[in-house]
């Protein structure tokens, strides 16, 4: 669960919730390290969408409109 109370169902406590669109959270790293593999961007808390890190808020909206990948 992130400070607003949100619960994450498949990303860990690293992961805070910036956005809800169709049911879905979009989250973003809280701190985030790439020189140890992190990836900077947004992702969906969805198995359905594991693995995609999109650049922007917009991206992640666009792929759930679209179904997935």
């Amino acid at each position: 669960m992130d400070k607003s109370g949100n619960r994450l169902r498949f990303l860990d406590n690293r992961y805070a919730v910036v956005y809800k669109y169709k049911g879905y959270a979009i989250c973003t790293l809280k701190v985030a390290v790439p020189a140890e593999g992190d990836e900077l961007g947004y992702v969906i808390d969805d198995a359905k969408f594991e693995g995609l890190v999109f650049g922007e808020p917009e991206g992640a909206i666009q792929a759930i409109n679209e179904g997935g990948l």
